[in-house]
């Protein structure tokens, strides 16, 4: 029985697949309240045109507050980088991203 069972196989993954990752959960959390939004007006209310100017509204508000999200998680993820390569660089008592301890 051949144990390698790979035969000089390579395999291509995508470069960005974070960035795939971020805007596929983005997207599907996007779409998700709008359409919950809209099902609990119907239910509610007669007028469509409230039903269609909230859901606007809404996929703006979520617009917004996801990409501040993604924003200040990514400038805090360059912060923690930035904290740890002087901490192995400095140590960690001399570190100036410690403020106490």
């Amino acid at each position: 029985m051949d144990k390698n069972l790979h035969h000089g196989h390579k395999e291509s993954h995508l470069k960005s697949s974070q960035a795939l990752t971020d805007i596929v959960i983005g997207m599907s959390d996007g779409l998700t309240v709008p359409f919950a939004l809209a099902a609990g007006l119907s239910g509610a209310v007669s007028n469509s045109s409230i039903i269609v100017i909230a859901g606007i509204a809404e996929i703006a508000a979520g617009s917004i507050a996801m990409g501040l999200g993604g924003y200040l998680a990514g400038k805090t993820a360059v912060k923690v980088v930035i904290c740890s390569l002087s901490i192995n660089k400095n140590g960690f008592l001399s570190n100036p991203c410690i403020t106490h301890i």
